[in-house]
């Protein structure tokens, strides 16, 4: 019966072979988890987004500056 280490070594083949599947299982939980960039994504197109937003503002603001001639009305007004 000692002499015998053939249940032995099937047990630990065994658990060897679980170990290497639980491991290989967490890699790929951590492989999914780094490939996930979904978060990411949205926080960029979000960022992309207010940009756009900014800009058009400044845009609007330039574009009201520049349709204000009153100051040009004014001096023109005075040197009549």
């Amino acid at each position: 019966m000692l002499a015998d280490f053939t249940a032995l070594k099937d047990v630990l083949v065994e658990a060897d072979s679980l170990c290497e599947t639980l491991v290989f299982k967490d890699s790929l939980k951590e492989l999914e988890t780094l490939v996930d960039f979904s978060t990411l994504k949205d926080a960029l197109v979000e960022a992309d987004s207010l940009c756009e937003t900014l800009v058009f503002k400044d845009s609007l603001k330039e574009l009201e500056m520049l349709s204000d001639f009153t100051a040009l009305k004014d001096v023109l007004v005075e040197a009549d």
